[in-house]
């Protein structure tokens, strides 16, 4: 099966999937933050976990057939991983690079910016307030586009004052499609000191 025979109700209930993934991240994250010390190992932790889901779900291939803007003159077609990381997507004047994306099954090209997406996450890694409220007007963008079905975005706060960092432990929300995950951590002592 492809994404395009899913339903709403089979991207739902996988887009559920992939953010139960990213909650269980968080919790391994909030327990010991310096385990990922840069956005880029949390991009990559995530990323495998979501591709490990595909390799184990049956029903959902985890590539998927599709042109590519940057080889074979955009005519060609190749096989794809259907989860990548920092794709190029535009949107009405802007464009954007989602951090990961599970691609949908179609036949736009990848890299063109316009191929449909069935998730998105953004992820900010800071220790200070994030302001993430740029990424989630552009992941609201591409699903008011109709390119995008489901969308996240993850707040990893490091907090390393212990203290007057005035965001609550856990703030979740959801903006209709698109879902704002919010976790502080403590960098904790090397037991060995």
């Amino acid at each position: 099966m492809n994404s395009s025979q899913m339903g709403v109700d089979g991207k739902e209930a996988l887009c559920s999937e992939l953010k139960a993934i990213v909650e269980k991240f968080a919790e391994d994250w909030e327990k010991k933050p310096m385990h990922w010390l840069q956005e880029i190992d949390v991009q990559c932790e995530l990323a495998c976990r979501i591709r490990k889901l595909f390799c184990d779900k049956k029903g959902i291939s985890s590539i998927i057939k599709a042109k590519h803007s940057n080889y074979g003159k955009g005519r060609t077609i190749y096989t794809f991983s259907r989860v990548t990381c920092e794709p190029y997507a535009n949107i009405t004047h802007d464009y954007l690079h989602p951090d990961i994306v599970v691609w949908a099954d179609d036949a736009a090209a990848i890299n063109s910016g316009i191929k449909k997406m069935i998730w998105a996450c953004e992820i900010k890694y800071t220790d200070d307030k994030p302001n993430s409220d740029e990424d989630e007007r552009r992941l609201t963008q591409l699903v008011a586009e109709g390119r995008l079905f489901s969308g996240l975005v993850l707040s990893l706060i490091i907090n390393r004052r212990k203290k007057g960092l005035a965001i609550p432990k856990d703030s979740s929300r959801t903006n209709g499609k698109i879902d704002i995950l919010q976790r502080v951590g403590f960098p904790e002592k090397c037991a060995c000191e």
